[in-house]
């Protein structure tokens, strides 16, 4: 599994594949907040709300959590 790490500011983007857009925004106390912009059938879940058996089968596909 690939793995890239970058630094973005306010405004900046990136893009994965061809269909999954990930957009930095700040809110008005200077929070950082990540706009994804993707199909429908792609899940997009947070890691501190998984549970046990969600992360175990994340891990199980490879991914580092």
């Amino acid at each position: 599994m690939g793995k890239l790490t970058v630094n973005r500011r306010a405004g900046e983007s990136i893009i994965i594949g061809n269909s999954i857009h990930i957009k930095v925004k700040v809110d008005e106390h200077g929070n950082p907040k990540l706009e994804i912009t993707a199909p429908n059938d792609v899940k997009i879940l947070r890691e501190e709300i998984l549970s046990d058996e969600q992360k175990e089968l994340c891990r199980q596909n490879g991914l580092p959590l």
